[in-house]
């Protein structure tokens, strides 16, 4: 756990990309058309009844915005300690009760059954073997019945992001560690061992995944880039989109 400490303490040191940019463009897609599911059940409970968690939190910024929009009481953890005096310092700034401590999320510890909406966003591909079950086992066990899980991460199939993270390694560039990207036949596999229904699955943003093959992006190529990078394209989008965003209901038996 300590390696994985040292490399996510120096990302959050010093990470260049606008985090939170970054976390309003999840925002969007959590509150998007077909994202109604997860409004819907939050919605449909009492303000301030609804418990989320979001594991591996980062900044904290997305969950922490949930929070403020929807009512919710947040729970946020990370392994970086440098994530969680960031995520603590944008909950005062955004004048929300939440409760952000450090843990790693193979082994977290909260009560079974002790949240509604369980998150991680660019988390479980840090991970490997047997550990990518292990992650979906436990961020399943700390939901209640009917609840949701939400998970994010990066497409195995979009190639232009697997030849850039390719590339940066070779050069000594890339700093985040071990990261494997998922397909969606592993997240059904994962899924269908646990018991889970898959209540949603996409991948999007196939166009913004081209900035991985780009080393400075400058003049009328920077502005063609942020003009069309958020067009959609369906077909494209669903095999070679850079994010899989996928939602879980625990199920009652």
């Amino acid at each position: 756990m300590t390696g994985k400490q040292e490399v996510w303490d120096d990302v959050w040191k010093s990470y260049e990309i606008d985090i939170n940019d970054y976390s309003k463009r999840l925002f969007k897609i959590l509150k998007s058309a077909k994202m109604e599911p997860v409004k819907n059940y939050v919605t449909s409970k009492e303000t301030g009844t609804v418990k989320i968690v979001e594991c591996g939190c980062g900044s904290g910024k997305l969950t922490l915005s949930m929070a403020k929009v929807f009512g919710t009481e947040a729970h946020l953890f990370d392994i970086s300690k440098e994530a969680v005096k960031m995520a603590m310092k944008n909950s005062n700034g955004l004048d929300t009760k939440s409760n952000i401590f450090l843990a790693s999320i193979t082994d977290t510890p909260y009560k079974n059954d002790a949240f509604d909406i369980t998150m991680s966003f660019g988390v479980n591909e840090h991970f490997e073997g047997n550990d990518r079950q292990k992650i979906l086992d436990e961020m399943i066990r700390i939901t209640k019945m009917d609840g949701m899980i939400i998970v994010l991460v990066p497409n195995k199939m979009c190639f232009p992001y697997v030849f850039g993270m390719g590339v940066r390694k070779i050069l000594g560039k890339w700093r985040f560690g071990l990261e494997i990207p998922y397909s969606k036949n592993e997240i059904k596999r994962l899924a269908k061992k646990t018991g889970v229904k898959i209540e949603h699955m996409e991948s999007n943003r196939f166009l913004s995944s081209f900035v991985w093959l780009m080393v400075r992006r400058i003049g009328i190529f920077n502005f063609l880039f942020h003009k069309f990078k958020r067009m959609p394209f369906p077909l494209l989008d669903n095999i070679f989109g850079q994010l899989i965003i996928v939602i879980l209901r625990k199920q009652i038996n």
